[in-house]
């Protein structure tokens, strides 16, 4: 780490620092990374060069406040901001801003959809003409929001080469309600989306001390003020040819809660995510990325993107060829589905599900495609359908040894549902007696709930 104080090469590293991140305000931290300055010792540099000509231009800094410097002029009146040592700062940067958002995952862990899937949204969303075109921007006037009532039960195109819209496109339908229910037979874990320990990076210039942050609470305002210079280090490494970190940022920063952020950002974070996965010869992360940020919109309340996102998914999964992958990325984008109140796509996606683990000879995959069927079908108010396709999974389950007693008392929770709303109500009562016997010592909480459910039906 340099020690001289306003050194050339200090000062040429403080200027890339600006003109990397594409950024006119730099916190004191950053520029003592970017140009590789002792922390202790930044504030007295960075101080000492305030007026100074950092180079044969008229680029100066500034001090902005709150220990925070700016550039003047402004770094897009500035050369190529990746000759030189751009990309040895844009680096340092990048990896700097790795460390502190492992930290952040750590600390607040992601996003927790808030509320469960409302079956009135569901059952009132069964017209396919009111998904928005994927082929067109997003209407504002699109999707209804759902809202929550606690039963359990209830687009661009995009190319060949997975990448997004550019960076100035602005699809966004905002839904601030996010559900968090996540019902067993609708999101089992296959669905589950990648962690960042799926996209291993090995640190190794990092030696300031780590950012620390003294309550959980302090990690959102750290990620609202940083949020463009994030998205920036994301840029400049994927332009600097350092791919593999560009895609390790991208993942941490899906894998936060989404907060305050503009939707813009997010989409200007998918484009250069998926550029530096693509550019990286990673197809496998690029569909991994696109799993992740297919959440994180969705949990930001923008199913649109959120939908367009997951089609990408699939079609990175198919090129692949991994049934695996294949099946997972269809389990999640029929979760989003449910929770934008489009059932019938959900549907959709269970049927090919179904066909696909028949095809397979998976008989535990295809008795979960078809519970979830079942589910989805008794949230849209169709327990005929519903009742059918839950006593097929449950069949199913019969002939299958070791499966989950809490998946297969969920079916029978759904299906007993469902039984009393036919009528059937000595038969529906049998059900959930097999699903809280099931439970018991198992899962206390759904054991309580299926107790509530039954006490309810049988006060009727």
């Amino acid at each position: 780490m340099s020690q001289a104080s306003g050194g050339a090469a200090i000062r040429a590293d403080l200027l890339h620092s600006f003109r990397v991140l594409g950024a006119g305000v730099l916190p004191v931290r950053v520029l003592a990374v970017g140009a590789d300055v002792d922390l202790w010792a930044a504030d007295e540099v960075v101080a000492g060069l305030v007026g100074v000509p950092l180079d044969d231009s008229p680029a100066r800094l500034l001090p902005a406040g709150e220990g925070r410097f700016a550039l003047r002029p402004a770094p897009d009146a500035l050369p190529d901001p990746h000759a030189g040592n751009g990309p040895a700062v844009a680096r340092r940067i990048g990896e700097d801003f790795l460390v502190t958002l492992d930290t952040c995952g750590h600390l607040v862990g992601r996003s927790a959809p808030a509320r469960p899937p409302d079956p009135a949204r569901l059952a009132g969303a069964t017209d396919p003409t009111t998904r928005a075109d994927p082929a067109r921007p997003a209407n504002p006037g699109g999707p209804g929001r759902p809202t929550a009532d606690g039963d359990p039960t209830g687009t661009g195109d995009p190319d060949d080469t997975g990448r997004p819209p550019g960076p100035g496109h602005r699809d966004h339908h905002a839904h601030p309600d996010a559900p968090a229910g996540r019902d067993v037979l609708a999101y089992p874990p296959c669905a589950a989306v990648p962690t960042p320990c799926d996209f291993a990076y090995e640190v190794a210039g990092v030696v300031l001390p780590a950012v620390e942050f003294p309550h959980p609470d302090r990690v959102a305002p750290w990620l609202t003020a940083h949020r463009a210079l994030l998205c920036g280090a994301v840029r400049a490494n994927t332009r600097a040819g350092r791919h593999d970190l560009a895609v390790a940022l991208a993942a941490r920063l899906w894998s936060l809660p989404p907060g305050d952020a503009d939707p813009a950002w997010g989409h200007e974070l998918a484009w250069w995510a998926a550029e530096a996965a693509i550019e990286a010869r990673r197809p496998e992360a690029l569909a991994d990325l696109l799993a992740l940020s297919a959440r994180w919109f969705a949990d930001a309340g923008d199913f649109v993107t959120a939908e367009q996102h997951g089609v990408r998914e699939s079609r990175a999964r198919r090129r692949l060829g991994a049934p695996d992958g294949i099946a997972a990325a269809l389990w999640r984008r029929a979760g989003t589905y449910r929770r934008s109140g489009h059932p019938h796509f959900a549907l959709d996606c269970y049927r090919e599900l179904a066909a696909d683990y028949l095809d397979r000879g998976d008989r535990h995959g295809e008795a979960r495609a078809l519970a979830a069927t079942g589910a989805t079908l008794l949230a849209s108010h169709r327990p005929d359908a519903a009742a059918a396709r839950l006593d097929q999974a449950m069949r199913l389950y019969d002939g299958l040894p070791g499966t989950s007693p809490v998946e297969r008392a969920g079916v029978l929770e759904h299906l007993g549902r469902a039984l009393w709303r036919l009528g059937e109500r000595g038969v529906a009562l049998r059900r959930l007696d097999e699903a809280l016997s099931l439970l018991v010592d198992v899962d206390d909480e759904a054991a309580d709930r299926v107790r509530r459910t039954r006490a309810g039906l049988a006060d009727r």
